[in-house]
């Protein structure tokens, strides 16, 4: 017969390794979600805000910031432009 302990450590064990295992498969979108829980945890937000934008929400209350201290109508004329704008990285 298991004692208590063995089985927890054999749990922990196991949600450690499906942890990682999850992680590896997606990072780019655990990190997203993992940061989207700090905003959460920082900020206000309501159910229906969360809902909407769930792991996209960090992406959107950084966007916010950021538009939030652009000169006014600077936002507007970004928009207007953003279809032509192309940046191409130096190499």
């Amino acid at each position: 017969m298991e004692t208590k302990e063995k089985k927890t450590a054999d749990l922990n064990k196991y949600m450690s390794e499906y942890m990682k295992k999850k992680y590896s498969e997606n990072p780019s979108q655990h990190r997203r979600y993992k940061n989207s829980l700090n905003i959460k945890k920082k900020y206000h937000i309501t159910d229906e805000i969360w809902e909407k934008y769930k792991d996209n929400l960090y992406a959107v209350v950084s966007l916010k910031e950021i538009i939030d201290g652009l000169p006014d109508g600077f936002f507007e004329r970004f928009l207007m432009d953003y279809k032509t704008l192309r940046f191409e990285k130096k190499e």
